[in-house]
């Protein structure tokens, strides 16, 4: 697979990882730039059924990662190396050669997180510590998805729609965290009777209509 070209700004567009799917760069995005996500857009009139999201937040920035498209492990003087699947590992900045990844891939003398390089040549492609050891070799070139993916760095903030009930309506709030992976959920009511807009952490939704297997809606103001 062709190298990415380094740049701060780019001319093409690249769908963001499978993850969300909700946002694709486009050519004035600043890659390593923090920046906030969010789906629906303020004001525009939406429509979600039960189970769905009514709105995602997320903060981070757009980098180029690759993605090993299932787990390799590389083992050398007693020392393992792990690439998990569908892990994207990072540059952190356009003047990196190394990739970095979210979590512990060295397990030699306690685990901890090691950069990684990529070295496509058709069928002799390998992954490797960013010195050199370790490496996953033999690995055909499409062994990593290589791209341009929105990497979180707080966690993602969202609300489920999950059903209404005479004049209530129900909602999950959500917050992922990117590094440990660990979701909380709340549970919120909106009583109908009271008035239709739904306040929360910041974020104002206004109800339009509603039953108990969908919901329209619009979002006044994004979460705080």
């Amino acid at each position: 697979m062709n190298k990415l070209i380094l740049s701060l700004i780019f001319s093409f567009s690249f769908s963001l990882t499978a993850s969300t799917g909700l946002w694709s760069i486009s050519s004035d995005t600043e890659l390593y730039e923090t920046l906030t996500l969010q789906s629906p857009d303020i004001n525009q009139d939406t429509e979600a059924y039960l189970g769905d999201n009514i709105i995602i937040t997320q903060t981070g920035a757009w980098k180029e990662c690759i993605t090993p498209v299932q787990t390799y492990y590389a083992k050398e003087a007693g020392r393992t190396m792990v690439y998990k699947e569908k892990e994207p590992l990072c540059k952190l900045s356009p003047k990196d050669k190394a990739y970095f990844p979210s979590y512990d891939n060295y397990t030699f003398y306690g685990p901890k997180p090691i950069p990684v390089t990529w070295k496509p040549k058709k069928n002799k492609s390998k992954l490797c510590a960013e010195n050199g050891w370790a490496c996953a070799k033999k690995l055909p070139e499409d062994a990593v998805i290589d791209e341009y993916s929105f990497i979180p760095s707080q966690p993602v903030k969202s609300i489920e729609y999950s059903g209404k009930k005479a004049n209530v309506l129900s909602f999950i709030f959500s917050t992922n965290d990117p590094v440990s992976n660990e979701t909380i959920n709340r549970e919120i009511d909106l009583d109908l009777s009271e008035g239709n807009i739904l306040a929360y952490k910041g974020l104002l939704v206004e109800v339009i209509e509603s039953t108990n297997m969908n919901i329209k809606y619009k979002v006044i103001r994004g979460f705080k």
